[in-house]
């Protein structure tokens, strides 16, 4: 290879290399999405603790979201159980990322309840889904066992 063919070789590599380079710098930046680009998220949940739950029982949440965009996105995520929301939470996931948004909640009564995660973008306001799961049963708090004496004997 001639001494201005092994130049060319080397520029092109630099240039490769540089373009690299600026990708993951660009990359490394905030990814906002253009005015036209639509959000979307995909969602699931899980309880982190026992499943029994009673009156009075404390209960972790955990709502995983994914973004399956090519762009960063803010949500809002609301999780209701009946008809009451009893967490909300701001959760930014990046391009093709996912997120844990956690809640922690006590139930006060025994019943059935609903269990729905509604998911809203950020910065614009757009409603994205209301996702049902799995209704939660509440049990009330079983009773202390009545212990009777009926006698004692000695030996």
């Amino acid at each position: 290879m001639s001494a201005e063919g092994k130049k060319v070789a080397i520029g092109a590599g630099l240039a490769a290399g540089l373009a690299g380079l600026v990708f993951l710098a660009t990359r490394a930046q905030a990814n906002p999405p253009p005015e036209d680009a639509y959000p979307d998220v995909q969602v699931a949940m899980g309880w982190h603790s026992d499943p029994e739950f009673t009156v009075g029982s404390t209960h972790s949440a955990v709502v995983t979201l994914g973004n399956p965009t090519p762009w960063d996105w803010k949500y809002i995520v609301d999780l209701l159980v009946g008809d009451q929301v009893v967490g909300s939470k701001e959760v930014s996931i990046p391009a093709l990322g996912s997120k844990d948004a956690s809640f922690t909640i006590t139930f006060p009564e025994e019943g059935t309840f609903s269990v729905v995660v509604e998911v809203t973008e950020k910065s614009r306001g757009i409603f994205l889904g209301a996702f049902s799961f799995d209704p939660v049963v509440v049990l009330p708090v079983p009773p202390e066992p009545e212990i009777e004496v009926v006698g004692i004997t000695w030996t």
